[in-house]
């Protein structure tokens, strides 16, 4: 679980991160990247922010950029927050499967829904 203060730092590294990808990111990859989650070790030494990447064909790309990348991010990071943080972890990106996730169990569902329909209709017919 995590603290008030990590919650209140990884949402400041989310702001700060989320605009620093938009001006200085997507125009070199070519896209729209999105900043979803980004989460703190307990120790503030590591911050993991997961990321969505459109279209989704450049996800591995943005990916390897932003890792190959994260020295630099993080650079500029700490130029934003030098009166916030004494110090800025280390930066790790992930891909955030949490649409795709949400939409493979929307297609389960849906063939749950689809297949109680189905048996359903074959009961009223077998009661008739």
């Amino acid at each position: 679980m995590d603290s008030t203060r990590q919650k209140k730092f990884s949402a400041l590294v989310r702001r700060e991160i989320s605009d620093l990808i938009r001006k200085e990111v997507e125009p070199i990859v070519g896209g729209m990247i999105t900043v979803n989650h980004v989460t703190t070790t307990a120790d503030l030494q590591i911050i993991r922010v997961y990321v969505t990447a459109l279209p989704e064909t450049l996800t591995k790309r943005a990916l390897t950029f932003l890792n190959d990348e994260s020295k630099q991010i993080r650079y500029q990071l700490g130029k934003r927050l030098k009166d916030s943080v004494r110090a800025i972890p280390e930066l790790e990106f992930y891909e955030d499967d949490t649409l795709k996730t949400a939409l493979h169990l929307d297609e389960l569902f849906n063939q749950i829904r689809e297949n109680e329909a189905r048996l359903n209709a074959q009961r009223e017919t077998q009661a008739e």
